[in-house]
C-alpha cells in the first residue's frame, strides 16, 4: 500500500501544474498494475480529474498512442500503437509512413 501511494503522490505531484488545469491523467504501464494506480487515484486518494490507467502495454522510442473510448460490455478501451518511422535523408515536414499495432490492455 504505502509503495503504491507513493508512486501515485509522485505522479500528482510531477504532475501539478497540468492537472490543475483539469486535465486527465493517462497513465500507461507494461506490468499488471494499471488497475491498482487507478482505484488508488480515485478511491484512496479522491483525486478530482479523470484517470485513465491501462497497463501490458510496450513502448519503444517513437510510438505513439491512440486510446479509445471504454467499451461498456467489456470494460476494456481500445488502444492503438503507432511507430513513426522517418526515412533516412527525408525532412521532418516530409512524408511520414505509420504502423500500428491494435492492443487492448488488462484490467
Amino acid at each position: 500500500f504505502h509503495r503504491l501511494d507513493s508512486v501515485c503522490n509522485g505522479v500528482v505531484n510531477a504532475l501539478k501544474h497540468p492537472l490543475s488545469r483539469g486535465n486527465p491523467l493517462v497513465l500507461v504501464c507494461d506490468r499488471d498494475i494499471g488497475g491498482l494506480l487507478g482505484i488508488h487515484l480515485k478511491q484512496e486518494m479522491q483525486f478530482p480529474n479523470p484517470v485513465i490507467s491501462i497497463d501490458g502495454i510496450e513502448l519503444q522510442e517513437f510510438d505513439f498512442i491512440d486510446i479509445g473510448s471504454l467499451l461498456p460490455s467489456s470494460g476494456a478501451v481500445p488502444v492503438v500503437i503507432k511507430s513513426l518511422v522517418f526515412p533516412a535523408g527525408q525532412s521532418a515536414q516530409g512524408k511520414q509512413s505509420a504502423q500500428s499495432k491494435p492492443v487492448l490492455p488488462s484490467t
